[in-house]
């Protein structure tokens, strides 16, 4: 079982169904993984600030966190 797995078995589908009920657990589903993806976006932007380190492990970790925050951008960009 993956990470993906996991979390998505704790936290639960945020996909609408369309049944006012289910739809508001599902609600309450996506502001939980809202919350999860906020702060692990904000973990990353912290390895990311090591990018100009010139130590070659803290340079890889911060280079890999940049570009994944800059296809994240770029996804995002795309929904306009």
């Amino acid at each position: 079982m993956t990470h993906y797995d996991i979390i998505k078995k704790l936290i639960g589908s945020v996909e609408p169904y369309g049944d006012s009920n289910i739809d508001e657990k599902r609600l309450e589903n996506l502001n939980d993984m809202q919350v999860l993806v906020e702060q692990l976006i904000r973990d990353i932007k912290s390895a990311a600030s090591y990018s100009d380190r010139q130590e070659r492990s803290m340079h890889q970790i911060g280079l890999q966190a940049k570009m994944f925050l800059q296809e994240i951008a770029n996804d995002i960009s795309e929904l306009s």
